[in-house]
Parts: structure tokens; sequence; C-alpha cells
């Protein structure tokens, strides 16, 4: 039987990849010499991630960081105290790159401009949020490194998106899902210098139109593209995703006016199907005699039932379904 202690170093560091920040820095760091020297390879960092839920005592996340000064990853979810631990972090951890908070309430005010002063951060995420101040949507444009970004559920405005995009000009992956009030051509004006390297968007759709796929099929490395609450979108949007020729992740919902004629075509019949890994298009509608037949001819008796009800329409890769509300 092999002793842990003679394994090589990089079997060693592949085995802490898997192990607690807290772990690998209070506990595993002062085992040995060797260890101590592993536990602080920046390798190990760049895969590693703190994530700090709401059941965590605040003393005790404070009292960690100072011993995390290669961290490079944080995740805050459901917490009301981000700005303490933000202003920790920034004195702490000089190397972090991400930044995520999930359903975190009452951002502090100068949360944003603190972390643009401190890091080089790529990946920030305050989506789902609540109480976060119009002053850290206004700091946003300054994190000029950003490469991902997710505002979702926020009151992000359309000068404010206008200004990231400026600012901004390496951001590859945005999520402004549920951000209302945001024109086509807000949209348009953050696609059209990023239509070489675009890789995944996340739309709020309630006041776009079929043009918007016109914009996107010019994407050439776009790999994901979510849409909430299509309904002012028509079949003629499908003649321009079928020329997606990177997607691998299509996402439309509320789709109230898609037919499934248009639907079954573009499954059937297109070539993009084939190379999407996920597919999920949804609408609540009335179901008429075209959605049962056209797609469960063999079995069109056992969703007569549903015909001229209000009902879930949806199609994945695997099928369409209909389910009453």
């Amino acid at each position: 039987m092999a002793n842990v202690f003679s394994l090589p170093n990089e079997l060693v560091l592949k085995i802490f990849s898997y192990l607690d920040v807290a772990d690998i820095s209070l506990s595993v760091s002062r085992v040995c010499k060797l260890w101590n020297i592993l536990s602080f390879d920046k390798l190990l960092w760049k895969s590693l991630r703190l994530t700090v839920h709401k059941g965590m005592e605040l003393d005790y996340v404070l009292s960690l960081l100072p011993h995390l000064p290669l961290l490079k990853r944080l995740t805050l979810q459901w917490r009301t105290d981000t700005d303490c631990i933000i202003n920790s972090i920034c004195e702490y951890c000089c190397d972090v790159v991400e930044i995520e908070m999930v359903c975190c309430g009452y951002v502090g005010l100068n949360c944003v401009q603190n972390l643009s002063a401190c890091f080089k951060v790529t990946n920030f995420s305050i989506g789902k949020c609540w109480g976060t101040p119009n002053k850290c949507l206004n700091d946003v444009q300054y994190l000029e490194y950003l490469t991902s970004l997710n505002v979702s559920h926020s009151t992000l405005d359309s000068k404010q998106l206008r200004n990231i995009s400026d600012k901004c000009t390496k951001l590859e992956n945005l999520n402004i899902d549920y951000v209302k009030g945001i024109s086509e051509d807000d949209i348009m004006y953050f696609i059209n210098p990023r239509k070489i390297f675009l890789k995944s968007i996340i739309l709020f759709g309630d006041l776009l139109s079929d043009s918007i796929f016109d914009s996107l099929k010019d994407c050439i490395v776009l790999k994901l593209l979510h849409i909430s609450s299509c309904r002012k979108m028509s079949n003629k949007c499908f003649a321009s995703i079928v020329k997606f020729k990177s997607l691998r992740s299509l996402t439309l919902r509320k789709c109230t006016n898609f037919t499934s004629k248009a639907l079954w075509s573009f499954f059937f019949e297109s070539n993009i199907v084939s190379s999407l890994t996920y597919l999920y298009i949804s609408s609540k509608r009335i179901v008429h005699h075209e959605d049962v037949y056209l797609w469960f001819e063999d079995s069109s008796h056992v969703y007569n039932p549903y015909l001229n009800h209000f009902c879930i329409c949806i199609l994945t890769l695997d099928s369409f379904n209909i389910k009453k509300l």
C-alpha cells in the first residue's frame, strides 16, 4: 500500500482540489512542510472556490479570509452582510477574479467600486439580488476586465447597459434575464461590436421582436441563447435561428405566437437541432387541432381532451409535450 506522503506532487494537488478551501488552508497546510508548500500552489487555487452560504457565521468567515491569500473564486449565497465580506476580501485576497452573489440582499453602496479598485474581476454576478443600490449598477462599467456578467432581476437601465457595453470591451457572456425596459436597440448596441466573440446571452424579451435573431445569427461563436417572454416573436424567427452555426443551447419561453407547424418544421427539417445539447421552447396557450394531430397522429385520442383548453406546450430535444395547467 502506497504511503500518501510518497505520492507525486501532481497527484497530491489533484486530491487537494476536491477539498474545502478552509480545510486546505487551516488543516492540510499544517501537516508537513511539503503539504504547506502544495497548499499554496497557484495552479491549485485556480480551480478552488469559497462558498459562503447563509448559515455560516460572519465572524467565522471574516476569520477565515486572511488565510486565503490566493483565493480566486468567491460565491455568496443568501447573505445580507456582503459589504463586510467584500471589504475583507479586498484587504486579504488580492487575486480574486470571480465574485458571484446569489439571492443576496442590501449589497453595499460602494461594493462594486471597491471591487473595481482592488481586483481584475473577470466574472461578476449579482443575479436575483434585492435592494441593490443604483450606484452599484452604475459602477459595473468600471469592471473593465469583465468577460462574464449576470445582473438578472435587477433595475439595470438602458444607459447603464450601454456604458457597460462601451467600457467592458471583453464582455462575452451576459445575463440580463428579467431586466425590464431594455429596448431592442439597446441589445443591438451590445451585440454589434461582439459578433466575433459573444458566447452566451440571456435576455428578457418583453420589448424584443424577430429582428433580434437576425442580428444574433451573425455571432459566429454564440453557444447559448436564452430569451424569456417571447410574446412579440413570430414563426419568422426560425429562418434566422436555423443559421446559428455554433449554437448548443436554446431556450425560448412564453412563445405565444409560434404554431405547431413551424415548430415541427424547425424540429424535423432543420440541421441545427441535431447540434443542440439543450432545447426548451414553451408557451401557455389554447391547444388546437394542429397541435395534437401533427405531433401525436398515432395517439391523438390520448390528447383529444386537451383540445380547446389552455395548456402548456413544451418542445425539448426529447419530444413535444402538452400539459394541462
